[in-house]
């Protein structure tokens, strides 16, 4: 077998069986020392009885709008090289967390953003999360921006 597919195999098998991830987001109106605006919260939970991994978070309906990071593994590679994590499709870079949730982990994160940029009025912005559970999606709570007074 070739390494590229004894790697793909290492990925595809890895278990799914009794991994459930709970998800929601929510907004924050208090004040906060992030860099940039970090009030958007994402919570999530593992409810299931095996360890969670989020291989991937995609954001959907708003390319950029925020950041988030997953950390990769560095462990459990079955001597391929393989981590799992790591991988961000449509968000900016953000900093990294765990990618692995045990059973009764929970996360609540707050997600950077810049109000409006590049949010479509009417458009939500929803966080897909992959890994050894069924698909989470998230819509993720932006709020709209206000209105400009000019108008």
């Amino acid at each position: 077998m070739a390494a590229g597919s004894a790697r793909q195999v290492w990925i595809d098998v890895w278990p799914v069986v009794g991994t459930v991830l709970e998800a929601s987001s929510g907004y924050d109106r208090g004040l906060h020392t992030c860099v940039r605006d970090c009030r958007v919260r994402l919570r999530y939970r593992n409810v299931g009885h095996a360890t969670a991994q989020i291989f991937e978070a995609e954001a959907v309906g708003g390319v950029n709008a925020v950041a988030l990071g997953l950390n990769a593994t560095r462990t459990h590679d079955a001597g391929l090289g393989v981590h799992r994590g790591g991988h961000e499709v449509n968000l900016r870079v953000g900093r990294g967390v765990d990618s692995h949730v045990p059973p009764g982990g929970a996360s609540d994160r707050g997600l950077s953003h810049t109000p409006g940029v590049p949010v479509t009025p009417g458009v939500p912005v929803t966080l897909v999360l992959r890994g050894n559970f069924d698909e989470v999606r998230v819509p993720l709570a932006i709020p709209p921006e206000p209105a400009d007074p000019r108008r």
